[in-house]
């Protein structure tokens, strides 16, 4: 048995157990270790976590202030732009008032003009003869003349545009049917043109339509002979490709195998010269043991 052990390389064990405390303790060690960087890569992340939602809360604060300072100076420019504009209606309120109070103003003195101007004539008529007073006459005479003539021309001009209205449409109606007849005799026209001009059309779109279809037809015809050739040609090329690249392969295998082939039997003649030391050995150690001669198993190696 101690032979065996010499010969395979065991033993006992008892020289590794040191060996295998020192590899516990340090695997001990490594794991505290790894638990400590673990723990302290937890803490600096939840550092960088709480240093980042600081941040994050210092620039909502800061926005969250520009937008009030916005809304703040809007609203101050809104109430600004506002009392100007309410300045601007008081100014042209007032301008509006006093023109309205210096308009009032003239009026009133006119009137006044006109009543002193009436009382004054009055006063001439009544107090300086039978001349102006005449002239009085004559004067409103004149003026219920113009009057009559006014109001006579003004029925004239009233029946005057009474006729041009009714002129006015009856010749819109008129240039109106004119201009509808019109259209209707140019589209009868443009549909005899277009229907003796769609009938050559069609004409000429059947016999364009059969020469294109024959035309179809041969390039179709000669696409597919000129396609079946080069189909042919390409399969032809294909199968010469794969019968040199499979002999290619053969080649490559049989020169791989052939390389190989020194090596396997170096290693098959080890193995055997292997196998006689063996058994040399066991019959030194055990002189009744006989083993078996197989040729068939020369090369292999004993269980």
């Amino acid at each position: 048995a101690d032979a065996d052990a010499d010969v395979y390389g065991h033993s006992d064990g008892t020289e590794d157990q040191p060996i295998k405390n020192n590899e516990k303790y340090q695997e001990v060690g490594n794991a505290f270790l790894l638990k400590g960087m673990q723990a302290r890569q937890a803490r600096r992340e939840k550092m960088k976590e709480d240093r980042l939602q600081r941040q994050k809360e210092l620039q909502d604060q800061k926005e969250r202030k520009k937008r009030e300072e916005e809304k703040r100076i809007e609203n101050e420019e809104r109430k600004r732009r506002w009392e100007r504009e309410r300045e601007r209606r008081s100014q042209i309120k007032e301008k509006q008032d006093k023109l309205h109070k210096q308009k009032m103003i003239k009026q009133k003195a006119t009137r006044k003009l006109a009543l002193a101007i009436e009382h004054s004539d009055n006063r001439v008529l009544k107090f300086y003869g039978f001349a102006p007073w005449k002239l009085l006459v004559l004067r409103r005479k004149h003026q219920e003349m113009e009057a009559h003539d006014m109001h006579s021309h003004s029925l004239r001009q009233k029946m005057f545009e009474v006729w041009r209205s009714r002129h006015d449409v009856i010749w819109k109606d008129r240039e109106a049917e004119g201009i509808s007849h019109v259209n209707c005799v140019i589209i009868k026209l443009c549909f005899r043109q277009w229907r003796k001009k769609y009938t050559t059309i069609r004409a000429k779109k059947r016999k364009m339509d059969a020469i294109h279809n024959k035309q179809l037809i041969q390039l179709t015809f000669k696409a597919w002979r000129k396609h079946s050739l080069q189909e042919r040609r390409r399969n032809t090329r294909a199968n010469i490709i794969a019968i040199h690249a499979n002999n290619k392969r053969l080649k490559g295998l049989a020169m791989h195998f052939w390389i190989k082939l020194p090596q396997v039997q170096r290693e098959e003649r080890k193995k055997a010269i292997r196998c006689a030391e063996l058994r040399a050995k066991v019959c030194q150690w055990l002189p009744d043991f006989h083993p078996p001669h197989d040729d068939s198993n020369d090369g292999e190696e004993l269980p």
